[in-house]
């Protein structure tokens, strides 16, 4: 119940005692739907990821939710507008995750190891999506997109490659005093995090703090290690 209502219900219980009731139906109502919503982007994102979107039909999304087929048209148009929902949602989340632990005002250094820690930890946290969203973009499925929505989902995959770039020129090599390859080494860190999904396991003797230091050293080292200007 909002705060409104609850005060509402506070002041004049006799009066009040209804609406609520309503209110707090429609409000579950609201949630059971976005959390279907959810539910069914998860799903296509791993079915996608794993099986093909060609492969995938939209039963076999229905029955992963646990909802009858015809029930996903009353979220998804298509099984293609499901694939748009699915990609853009997984790549805003990544996103988000990495936008939350940078911060603009920080030493550039202080924001390498922010946001290549949250790359991992974000991999590792949400294997299955992760995973499943880079088989997605990497088997050439754009292509079955409207073109707005191939347009909108090149930006996100830009977005977190363009702050590491913007940050990576922000700290020039010591021995040239300009950054190495700005863009080309922001794209080798970002495939170093986005791989260590490749060999890392739960139970292996690398936790996941050791490797975010680990992987920062590396990324460090890409930049400075030349003079034996290291960083610890």
């Amino acid at each position: 119940m909002n705060e409104l209502a609850r005060n509402y219900q506070e002041a004049a219980p006799d009066e009040a005692e209804r609406p609520p009731r309503r209110n707090n139906q429609a409000s579950k109502v609201s949630a059971s739907r976005s959390d279907t919503r959810e539910r069914l982007l998860g799903a296509a994102i791993e079915l996608f990821g794993s099986r093909g979107f060609d492969a995938t039909s939209m039963k076999d999304i229905a029955n992963e939710v646990g909802i009858k087929a015809p029930a996903v048209y009353n979220h998804y148009k298509s099984k293609e507008e499901l694939l748009a929902g699915a990609v853009t949602e997984a790549l805003g989340a990544f996103n988000e995750a990495i936008a939350a632990a940078d911060s603009a005002g920080a030493a550039p250094l202080e924001r390498l190891q922010s946001i290549t820690a949250a790359h991992i930890l974000y991999q590792i946290n949400h294997s299955r999506i992760a995973q499943a969203n880079d088989r997605l973009l990497e088997s050439g499925i754009l292509s079955k997109l409207d073109p707005s929505v191939r347009h909108k989902v090149k930006g996100m995959m830009r977005e977190h490659l363009d702050r590491l770039t913007k940050i990576v020129e922000a700290i020039p090599s010591p021995a040239t005093g300009s950054p190495p390859e700005a863009r080309l080494t922001a794209l080798a860190i970002i495939t170093m995090c986005d791989n260590v999904l490749n060999w890392y396991r739960p139970s292996g003797p690398y936790t996941p703090e050791k490797i975010c230091k680990h992987f920062y050293h590396l990324a460090q080292n890409m930049l400075l290690a030349r003079t034996g200007a290291f960083e610890s």
